[in-house]
């Protein structure tokens, strides 16, 4: 049954300053994105020096760092099941901070590539140690407002890339944007080293579902077979093409097709990706857990409402909208809705698996939907780009990035069907009852 929503009968812990440890981990998620994201808006100078293709760019952006985060995910994964979180969090911030800043030294392609390999590698364990963390310092019925609220860095990490990238790009290079986007991770880790301690794991779930650490194989084969929980998982995976498009392509995307500048371009795509974002992922979560309050599964009308109301918005920015402003207003809206999913995915998945297998589920979310979104995804996009280039010039990018729009209507699919499951499940578990 997923009716998740009685009340938990052990006694709520002290979880030590949980709104604190959300500010903190919510800064995490912003470093992040700012660390993962601050290429794209240095992808027009870089293809400039280097004189590399839309394809290696979305090579270099894309699975440059996803396929190294795919592979390290999983085994950071199942060692946020066994160790203390908190310390590999700090040591993992530490070691892509570093990362960051060296990009700053490449003196070729080859070397640029390299260090956003490390980037991606040291950041795979982030999300699933964070979401782990938090999934143990908020009750059950405050996860997906929490979560929204964790998902709100990552936008704004996409704004501080983006805004100070750009500028910094502009005044002092695209070099000393990479080194100083590398600094805050470093502060970052030492304040949670010294200020946030380890909760004790699965304090709201239910006593019978705390187990010892749990095989790979068992975990997969509980997500097959927890059917609400795989399309979930599929779901967001698919939703995420829409976010990581316009991330990775909104400041080439205003260059070529509406005439900007570097510094222009950075500071719209920042305030239409970052801050938009940022409030859709919060309103997200928000509206989800008031949706779900008598039943879990009306949380998911959240995100299929939010994640289709961006595509038909994608249509409009990418092919429709002639004018600058507008096109920055009509992007902004679509990164508004497409973050829906965010936070109410990640809190009905940490609601839906048990804690013993909580860390190496992430994991998994997290493996497909880096490699999925930001690399295969972005990587067919720039493919296309390239392809058209011919025929449609510099406007090739924004039919590039309207093909997003496939993997968002696809994902939104995936969710409504784990909602009808999660509904026929609570159904067959009332008959059941009487």
């Amino acid at each position: 049954m997923y009716d998740t929503n009685a009340k938990n009968k052990r006694p709520e812990a002290d979880t030590g300053r949980p709104w604190y440890v959300l500010f903190l981990l919510s800064c995490g998620y912003m470093v992040y994105t700012l660390d993962k994201q601050v290429i794209s808006v240095l992808i027009e100078p870089i293809k400039a020096e280097f004189g590399i293709s839309d394809t290696t760019i979305s090579l270099l952006a894309g699975l440059a760092s996803t396929a190294p985060f795919a592979l390290a995910c999983i085994p950071v994964g199942m060692l946020a099941d066994r160790i203390n979180r908190k310390n590999l969090l700090v040591t993992l911030i530490i070691a892509w901070s570093l990362m960051t800043g060296m990009a700053g030294l490449a003196t070729s392609i080859l070397l640029l590539i390299l260090s956003r390999v490390g980037v991606g590698a040291f950041e795979s364990g982030f999300s699933p140690l964070s979401l782990s963390i938090l999934s143990d310092t908020f009750q059950r019925r405050r996860r997906a407002t929490a979560m929204g609220l964790f998902a709100l860095g990552s936008p704004a990490g996409a704004f501080l890339g983006l805004a100070l990238g750009g500028y910094i790009a502009a005044t002092h290079g695209w070099r000393a944007a990479f080194f100083i986007a590398g600094l805050p991770g470093l502060l970052l880790a030492l304040l949670i080293a010294f200020t946030v301690r380890e909760p004790r794991r699965g304090q709201y779930d239910p006593p019978e579902q705390l187990t010892g650490s749990v095989p790979l194989r068992q975990v997969l084969a509980h997500i097959w077979r927890d059917r609400a929980l795989c399309n979930i998982l599929m779901g967001m995976v698919f939703c995420a093409v829409v976010p990581a498009a316009i991330t990775i392509w909104s400041p080439s995307f205003l260059i070529r097709v509406h005439g900007m500048d570097i510094r222009q371009a950075g500071l719209a795509a920042s305030l239409a990706v970052g801050l938009c974002g940022a409030a859709g992922a919060a309103a997200g979560g928000f509206i989800a857990d008031r949706l779900g309050r008598i039943e879990e599964w009306r949380k998911l009308i959240s995100p299929v409402l939010g994640t289709l109301l961006s595509s038909v918005l994608a249509v409009l920015t990418f092919v429709v909208v002639s004018d600058a402003v507008a096109a920055v207003v009509c992007l902004a809206l679509v990164a508004f809705f497409s973050q829906f999913f965010i936070g109410t995915g990640y809190g009905v998945t940490t609601t839906l698996c048990p804690p013993a297998l909580r860390g190496t589920t992430l994991s998994i979310l997290l493996m497909a939907f880096n490699f999925g979104s930001f690399g295969l995804g972005t990587l067919l996009l720039g493919m296309l780009s390239d392809h058209l280039k011919p025929w449609a010039g510099n406007t090739a990018i924004a039919y590039g990035m309207l093909g997003s729009v496939l993997f968002s209507i696809l994902g939104s699919g995936f969710i409504a069907r784990a909602m009808w499951h999660m509904r026929r499940a609570n159904q067959q578990a009332l008959v059941d009852g009487y």
